[in-house]
Parts: C-alpha cells; sequence; structure tokens
C-alpha cells in the first residue's frame, strides 16, 4: 500500500525483503522461546484467554485480507495492514507492561511448591 509495486533492492521485490525480514525475525524468537521455555510457558499459562481469542481473530482477518477472501483487492490489503498493524500493537502493549521482576518473583513462589511436587512423584 505505502510501496511501489515495482520496488526492487538488491535485485529482490519488497514481498521478498518482507518475508526475508520476517523469517528472521521469528527463527529469532523461536530459538530464544526453545532457550527460556520453562519462562514460556509460566508466561503462556498467565495471559488471559481473552486476549488469545483476540489474536486470533486478528490472525484469521489479517489471512483472508492478504488473500482477497471476502473482500476486493484494495479493502483486503487495508484489512490485511490493520489487523497485522493492531497485532504488534498488541505484543507492543503487552511486552510493554510486562514487569520481569514481579513475574520472577511469582515464579520463585510457584517454583518451590512445583518442584516438591515433582520430588514426591519420583520417591
Amino acid at each position: 500500500m505505502l510501496v511501489p509495486k515495482d520496488f526492487i533492492l538488491l535485485g529482490q521485490s519488497y514481498d521478498w525483503w518482507e518475508d526475508s525480514f520476517l523469517l528472521v525475525v521469528t527463527l529469532t524468537a523461536l530459538g530464544s522461546l526453545i532457550y527460556s521455555w520453562r519462562y514460556v510457558v509460566a508466561v503462556l499459562k498467565g495471559v488471559p484467554k481473552w486476549l488469545y481469542a483476540f489474536t486470533g481473530t486478528l490472525l484469521v482477518f489479517q489471512y483472508l485480507g492478504e488473500h482477497h477472501i471476502g473482500f476486493d483487492h484494495n479493502l483486503g490489503v487495508w484489512v490485511e495492514e490493520v489487523s497485522e498493524g493492531i497485532i504488534y500493537l498488541t505484543a507492543l502493549i503487552y511486552l510493554w507492561r510486562f514487569k520481569l521482576t514481579e513475574f520472577n518473583q511469582q515464579l520463585q513462589q510457584r517454583l518451590p511448591t512445583a518442584a516438591l511436587k515433582s520430588k514426591a512423584l519420583v520417591e
């Protein structure tokens, strides 16, 4: 929408650059999640269920807009971009409000009881 259709940088189109950048971001995020899986599980359990539903709905709208399902071309592009922007904004706000020190304190309070339960199961 903001980039001309004939945009070329180093012999590659804008779509190629966007996909490549998002792939690098995704792989970096995935690597970080794998490295810190205990934190990820604890954080995901603490996220409100409505936020999952809201993000999932936006993902569906983004897909429908990107593939022009139920929308004409121009409206589909607009729906895709707005949905994507709202998803990024939601993630940014959630991360902005996330306090790691508070999370660590809550996690430390939960871990001793979980460790005792797992130790009792082993014995």
